[in-house]
């Protein structure tokens, strides 16, 4: 229960450093305001399958991200639904972390999975995604839940148990036929479904290309189709049928055609724009990885050198170098490396599906490699993932601990009789024999008969915990007949815990012998730096345990990108007088609070605390998002417009001219968003007809860049800097001019030539 609170306390302090962003972020128009003129649009006409961008159909994108814009506009207005709409990313982000810490974080301690929450979010392109108005976030977090359900029943099916029912005495009976599988029947095609429904069919490619890559490292290609059953296409399919069918009925057969034919062939063949050469993901990679890319490739290439190295061995004595966990995790990181670069078109955020389970690979690494240098056997988790019991495996587990408790218990009582018969034929030959000689001789009779079972019946336990002794020693069938007579069949895991749940019952020699060995050993069945439980979240650490010797290439793999967050704070401190963006107060304690914690990463790393270094590398990106999202008021006008169409509404209110000249800006018909009132001329002829009809002027940092000789002519007639545009409000009577617009204006010298109505509303 302790452990279940800290959870849900550490996702909503996560879902906290987001907040000031969240609600002081504007929209930007490349992508975030033209999303929110498309839903504006499809508000205005009620549809909800058809979509047109500034008069032209829009079949880019499926319509549930346009869906929750429509939402977030109807219900909190356009100042809000920026607000909205990034809440819902943070959300999808935290919901990732939660599934990936439930599939991936089992073998932690929970102090210890909170620490790799912590690391989660030191991804720090996930996070900046985050506080995008996109839908790849939300797409990412359907996409990984579809995946990890299909490698949870791909464990299933690896771990698939008999049909087993009780007979009238109490014991099972063997019928043969493997019990089915049935999870995941309706939610992965659902889930599927559901990331199509989001972006498109890169959710089914993405997962299917992971799953591949799992069964063709096990040699188990041949259940691909009991994992991915073939219905699962044809749900997939009946639910795009009504989806075209709504399409249908509002577009007809043209918008049809373009939004399921022509846009999905165009995009897996990379036609949609944003041509990069074939190396652009792998030439990023360290930067879209930070801070964990490098660290990523040294256990890649550790896992490499260990596969050459088991190739001498037979392929009995050949272990597993990847976990089910592991394979799971780097996989699916390939699989979307994979197809993310096979098309010509490429964005950095295509990439994002694969950033988070990286880490797990990460991690996941790192707890092999602790194990193998403490002498840990990890085996029995080859072949298993830890996944939530079903009501069929419960039952199972219920009846084999009342079957081991029953074996126990006949164990002890036969080790007792056959110290009573070595008893009895003692005190016979001591009828024959003389009286002393033949007592002692009893004695020692009556001990030597009674110790072998319990050694036995200790090192039988022993062995299945631990999965240290041979498998001649460990075997319990001498001991327990009726138990190793349902396991011998079952994975090892789960006659780890079966046997394990007889522990209570068993003789308190056998116990003593238990803990002498397993202290002499200080094995446990969990692994690395131990953490005592005590209070909420991270309160009472006190870590102990052996501190394995970190290799000098992982350490350095992940010290460069905390050296490099330490080198932010120099730079800002050089290029503050040069960049007008880095000129505010909570833009520098945002690179102060990142530099510093990235320190305090560096002094766990030195220390060989390889989970503490990564908690205080999400500690110091968590830092910075969360003081950047605080000098939002400053950044917004360099990320967008509202603060320059917020002052043209304030004007408008007072009686200026409605109509304003926009200069190259991207979806400028979007700007009625803010204000529905407004008439948007988009790249006017020229400056001069604009200031002839006394029209307000936006000037984008383009055009100024473009054009420096208009630049100055606007700021000679007032206008004013937003950041790095020019704004010149419309004139209005001085005497209902208020401040800060009274006097800012000067008198057009021409108000008589109208511009044409074509001009108006865009192109």
């Amino acid at each position: 229960m302790i452990s279940n609170k800290s959870y849900v306390l550490m996702l909503t302090l996560l879902v906290l450093a987001f907040v000031p962003a969240i609600l002081l972020r504007d929209f930007n128009l490349v992508n975030e305001l033209n999303y929110l003129g498309i839903a504006q649009d499809a508000l205005d006409r009620g549809a909800f399958f058809t979509f047109y961008q500034n008069g032209v159909p829009y079949a880019d994108k499926p319509p549930t991200y346009l869906w929750l814009c429509m939402f977030g506009l109807y219900f909190f207005g356009p100042h809000y639904a920026m607000s909205f709409l990034l809440l819902v990313s943070v959300l999808s982000l935290v919901f990732l972390i939660a599934i990936l810490d439930r599939a991936f974080g089992s073998d932690f301690r929970h102090q210890e999975r909170l620490l790799l929450m912590l690391g989660s979010a030191a991804m720090l392109f996930a996070d900046v995604c985050a506080l995008l108005g996109r839908m790849d976030m939300i797409f990412a977090a359907v996409m990984l839940l579809a995946y990890l359900k299909l490698i949870k029943r791909y464990s299933l099916i690896k771990t698939q148990k008999r049909n087993d029912r009780l007979d009238g005495h109490g014991h099972s009976e063997r019928r043969g036929k493997l019990a089915p599988v049935k999870y995941g029947n309706l939610a992965i095609p659902l889930c599927l479904f559901a990331g199509i429904f989001i972006k498109g069919p890169y959710a089914l490619i993405m997962p299917v290309v992971g799953l591949i890559l799992v069964l063709l490292y096990n040699h188990d290609l041949k259940r691909f189709f009991v994992v991915f059953r073939p219905y699962y296409l044809l749900i997939i399919l009946l639910l795009c049928a009504l989806w075209a069918l709504g399409v249908y009925a509002e577009g007809g057969s043209a918008y049809l055609e373009n939004l399921f034919i022509t846009q999905s062939a165009e995009r897996l063949a990379g036609h949609l724009g944003h041509p990069e050469p074939v190396y652009y993901f792998l030439q990023n990679y360290p930067l879209l990885t930070l801070p964990i890319g490098l660290s990523a490739l040294y256990f890649m290439g550790w896992h490499l050198y260990r596969a050459v190295q088991n190739r001498r061995l037979s392929p009995e004595q050949r272990p597993m170098v990847l976990s089910l966990k592991q394979q799971a995790s780097l996989f699916f990181f390939l699989a979307v490396l994979l197809v993310v670069t096979i098309p010509s078109s490429k964005l950095e955020i295509y990439l994002l599906p694969g950033v988070l389970p990286l880490f797990y690979y990460v991690v996941l690494s790192y707890r092999q490699f602790h194990a193998l240098h403490r002498g840990i056997d990890l085996s029995f988790e080859q072949d298993y993932l830890m996944v939530p019991e079903s009501a069929y495996q419960r039952a199972y587990r219920t009846n084999n601990r009342e079957l081991s408790a029953k074996s126990v218990a006949t164990a002890t009582a036969s080790a007792t009789a056959t110290a009573a018969s070595a008893a009895s034929t003692a005190v016979a030959a001591a009828a024959v024999s003389v009286g002393n000689t033949a007592k002692a001789s009893a004695a020692a009779t009556t001990s030597d008969a009674a110790e072998p079972s319990a050694q036995a019946l200790s090192k039988t336990h022993g062995s299945v915990q631990f999965h240290l002794a041979d498998e001649e020693e460990s075997s319990p069938q001498s001991v327990l007949p009726e138990a190793s007579a349902q396991t011998k069949e079952e994975p090892l895991a789960e006659r780890l815990q079966e046997v394990a749940a007889a522990e209570e019952n068993l003789p308190e020699s056998v116990v003593q012998a238990e803990e002498e060995e397993t202290n002499a050993t200080e094995i446990s069945q969990h692994w690395g730096l131990e953490i005592e439980d005590k209070g909420f979240m991270l309160a009472g650490l006190k870590s102990r345990g052996e501190r394995v010797p970190l290799p000098w290439l992982l350490s350095l793999s992940l010290l460069l990108p905390l050296l490099a967050y330490v080198g932010l704070l120099v730079a800002y401190v050089v290029l503050y007088q040069r960049i007008p963006q880095l000129q505010d107060p909570m833009v520098a304690i945002a690179f102060s609070v990142l530099a510093f914690c990235s320190l305090g990463a560096i002094f766990f790393l030195v220390n060989r605390l390889f989970l503490f270094a990564l908690a205080g590398a999400g500690i110091a990106t968590l830092g910075l998002v969360f003081f950047a999202g605080l000098a939002m008021p400053f950044l917004n006008n360099y990320l967008g417009v509202g603060s320059m169409v917020k002052q043209i509404s304030e004007a408008i209110d007072q009686g200026a001219n409605p109509q304003v000249c926009a200069f190259n800006y991207r979806n400028t018909y979007a700007l009625d968003v803010y204000d529905r009132r407004l008439e948007l001329i988009a790249d006017p002829a020229s400056l001069d007809e604009c200031l002839e009809q006394n029209f307000n002027v936006m000037f984008s940092r383009k055009a100024i860049r473009n054009a420096p000789d208009e630049a100055q002519r606007l700021q000679e007639l007032g206008a004013e800097s937003v950041g790095d545009n020019l704004l010149l409000l419309s004139h209005i009577n001085q005497s209902s001019l208020s401040a800060p617009y009274a006097g800012s204006m000067p008198i057009p010298a021409n108000l008589s030539k109208p511009l044409p109505k074509s001009a108006l509303k865009g192109h």
